[in-house]
């Protein structure tokens, strides 16, 4: 699995998603139980941090939209808001697909 899911405060308020070089979308959609996993772990809000750095979108991010948007970060109750940490030759792509 090429993503590491941990909180990244001691309240647990605030869940980091760093995505590995050679990332593909199965290890996203593997990896939407372990966030539901920390999501239902609490009873407050949970903000997501998804750290892109230096990664490559993989193909497919069209046909994996559907996927993205029923990810816990964005149907969980105590979802919080969500922000993409990533580099340019990442995140201009990935904002070109949900265009």
């Amino acid at each position: 699995m090429k993503l590491l899911t941990a909180w990244n405060d001691a309240e647990q308020s605030i869940l980091c998603v760093t995505y590995l070089p050679g990332w593909e979308w199965e290890d996203m959609n593997r990896n939407q139980s372990v966030e539901q996993a920390f999501f239902t772990s609490v009873n407050h809000r949970v903000d997501v941090i998804a750290d892109f750095r230096g990664t490559e979108l993989p193909p497919g991010g069209v046909i994996n939209l559907p996927h993205i948007a029923k990810s816990p970060a964005y149907v969980q109750p105590n979802s919080g808001i969500v922000v993409l940490v990533g580099s340019p030759d990442f995140i201009s792509p990935l904002v070109e697909v949900y265009k």
